[in-house]
């Protein structure tokens, strides 16, 4: 018999640093691994181009991400999750070689990039047991 997953999906977002995104995303993550005892996936998109979170959860942030794989430059998602050097049960997608607002520069539309979003979410969780 299937059993339902439980999926939390959250998102913290502003354009200025240092309002405490990163450090909620985290402790949210790392409290939701530890509550339901599974581990989980956070997908840093450097909004703010600070790349905080990858850097708080011990990932080298300079390396592909979400932004990469969204846009089509890497095409496993394999290649994109990392597991957390602080947190064993936390996997971190960081923002990659592109920043945010590449996105709008580039030819993908809306719809594009949400089913790119929609993938990486469902193969990261997969791929992590998340």
């Amino acid at each position: 018999m299937l059993a339902p997953r439980l999926v939390v999906i959250t998102y913290f977002s502003g354009r200025k640093g240092g309002t405490g995104k990163s450090t909620l995303a985290a402790n949210q993550a790392i409290a939701l691994s530890m509550a339901l005892k599974t581990n989980t996936v956070l997908i840093d998109f450097g909004i703010d181009s600070t790349q905080t979170l990858s850097r708080l959860l011990g990932i080298n942030p300079d390396r592909p991400g979400a932004l990469d794989f969204m846009l089509g430059l890497v095409k496993d998602v394999n290649q994109v999750v990392v597991r957390s050097n602080v947190v064993p049960s936390v996997f971190v997608i960081p923002p990659g070689s592109l920043k945010s607002w590449d996105l709008w520069g580039s030819s993908i539309s809306v719809n594009q990039a949400f089913n790119a979003l929609r993938n990486l979410v469902i193969t990261a969780s997969r791929i992590t047991n998340a």
